[in-house]
């Protein structure tokens, strides 16, 4: 069973079951009520609360509810219906939904300006295939596909193969024949395999080739006509030669702009950098002891960092934090002397040995 998508004024029949009576349920559409669920998400009450009974005489069990466009709005529908009424069946029903009808398209083409209530498209044969892809014969001798103005002169015509020109394009009154733009970034024409315009007596006028030897494009002037011609484009002074780049006037021309009026070997860049390179590699030795002024800053000491030790210190900032903690905050036990942080973490421990003299001996932080 199907239903057109988001289509108004359709129905969806059910069928009731008595099953202790076995047989169909008559004059129960007052007890009858249903839940839709719309590609199979949560179901709600449908809209026609009870169905309408079809005829208990002709269809007895058959009930008739009428859907919303909107219950119609979605690819699958499931109808579940139930009676209050003790011992009656009803099975599920599930509908798959099919396109909406062509009431506007029928009624487009019926248009006067579109033809009028006469034929305006009659398709013989219409083959869609992975070779073909589309291809659309009207009467066998006549293009493919014809689209033709209100006067009935053919716009564009695609023949379906034999001697005809694949797309012949026609205007109609002042307008173009086959007016192609790509628009944004995409292409008004991509060729792949090579085009040929010609001109009435069949004469090449513009040629674009697929590759080869062949040129990327040929235009041939038809009489007095240009063969090639272009508006409002800046082709600059090298169309037509067979490299396109700076000459050695040019060259020369840059080179003395860089160089100057003169230029000698000592001014090349690579001789300046040598130079460069001599004076920044010779330094000057300098002895402290036997110069006079040098001091230290009182800001000096504040450069040698002051952050405790969290263990044995392995610098010399990291040992005079060390000692000054051992003066600090230290701890002291007949065995062991413990140095700390200001928050009393330990930083290191010193074992104390006594030779029972009352000598003790201090050993190395750990």
């Amino acid at each position: 069973m199907a239903v057109y998508k988001n289509v108004a004024s359709q129905k969806v029949a059910i069928y009731a079951y008595d099953s202790d009576a076995g047989a169909p349920k008559t004059g129960d559409a007052a007890n009858i009520t249903a839940r839709l669920s719309k590609d199979a998400a949560v179901s709600a009450a449908t809209n026609d609360a009870n169905p309408t009974e079809l005829s208990a005489t002709h269809h007895p069990g058959i009930y008739v509810f009428d859907l919303t466009q909107a219950e119609t709005n979605a690819d699958m529908l499931v109808l579940s219906a139930v009676s209050a009424t003790a011992d009656v069946v009803i099975e599920p029903v599930i509908l798959y939904a099919l396109p909406g009808d062509n009431t506007a398209l029928n009624a487009a083409l019926a248009d006067g300006a579109h033809g009028g209530s006469s034929a305006v498209m009659t398709l013989k044969q219409l083959v869609v295939d992975n070779d073909s892809g589309i291809a659309v014969d009207i009467d066998g001798t006549t293009g493919g596909l014809n689209v033709q103005a209100s006067a009935g002169t053919g716009i564009v015509a695609v023949s379906g193969g034999g001697n005809g020109h694949g797309i012949s394009s026609v205007g109609h009154g002042t307008g173009e024949g086959l007016s192609l733009s790509g628009g944004d970034s995409g292409k008004g024409i991509q060729v792949n395999d090579g085009m040929v315009i010609t001109n009435a007596s069949g004469t090449a006028l513009v040629a674009v080739s697929a590759g080869g030897d062949g040129n990327g494009i040929t235009a041939t002037g038809n009489g007095a006509g240009e063969g090639l011609s272009l508006s409002g484009v800046t082709l600059g002074a090298y169309v037509g030669q067979a490299a396109v780049g700076p000459t050695k006037t040019e060259m020369d021309s840059a080179f003395t702009e860089i160089k100057g009026a003169t230029w000698t070997t000592t001014d090349t860049l690579e001789a300046i950098r040598d130079r460069g390179d001599a004076a920044w590699a010779t330094a000057t030795n300098v002895t402290v002891s036997d110069k006079t002024g040098f001091i230290l800053a009182s800001t000096g000491l504040d450069q040698i960092s002051a952050a405790e030790p969290s263990g044995k210190p392995t610098t010399f900032p990291g040992w005079i934090m060390w000692l000054v903690q051992r003066f600090r905050r230290s701890s002291k036990t007949p065995t062991t002397l413990t140095t700390q942080t200001e928050a009393g973490a330990t930083i290191t421990t010193q074992t104390i040995t006594d030779d029972g003299s009352g000598t003790e001996t201090l050993g190395s932080p750990s």
